[in-house]
């Protein structure tokens, strides 16, 4: 399928995965024994994420392609009246913001990903999420659990606003593209 903006590609479980892509290989990643010593979090002077009264703390990133592409996840019947959004999740105890968006991003998409930047932090229906920026650095779009995921995509991201229409995705996209609009990506 291809969209203005360049290729959308669509991984399943299962299903085939190209050897690499921009150098970066797509193999099994082994995830850490301890995801609160994982490697690949920033020291960015971020604030304490506060959530709003009534939300859970969560974490998720958007994770860049150098070719303006980002990845994105369908979840599993629609979760949450998503039909496409950023991987996420709620943070669990013992894990900072970086390294619960870090575990999210695995178990959502298997991709192992290191954080390059704090994109913000945006109340959603139950929680207030801390997105993050971040790059992929190795992992398998095919390993994520299909409990939770039902196809992994990589969409350009100029093409956003047409794949994440949940209303809770319109500004986490608004400063994703402000972001890339400042900085050239």
């Amino acid at each position: 399928m291809t969209r203005p903006g360049g290729a959308v590609l669509e991984f399943r479980s299962g299903g085939a995965v190209p050897a690499a892509l921009h150098g970066v290989a797509f193999a099994p990643w082994p995830p850490p024994d301890d995801w609160s010593l994982a490697a690949g979090a920033l020291p960015l002077g971020e604030p304490p994420l506060v959530p709003a009264p009534g939300r859970d703390p969560a974490a998720g990133a958007a994770i860049l392609e150098p070719d303006g592409r980002v990845w994105i996840i369908d979840p599993a019947k629609g979760f949450g009246g998503y039909a496409h959004t950023f991987p996420k999740g709620r943070i669990e105890p013992g894990l900072d913001p970086q390294r619960a968006a870090m575990k999210e991003c695995f178990e959502e998409t298997g991709l192992g990903i290191a954080i390059t930047g704090w994109l913000g932090d945006f109340d959603r229906s139950t929680t207030t999420t801390r997105l993050y920026l971040a790059r992929r650095l190795g992992g398998s779009p095919v390993a994520f659990d299909p409990r939770e995921v039902e196809a992994v995509r990589l969409v350009p991201v100029v093409d956003l606003p047409a794949w994440l229409t949940n209303a809770h995705d319109a500004k986490p996209v608004a400063a994703l593209l402000q972001h890339i609009a400042t900085t050239g990506f």
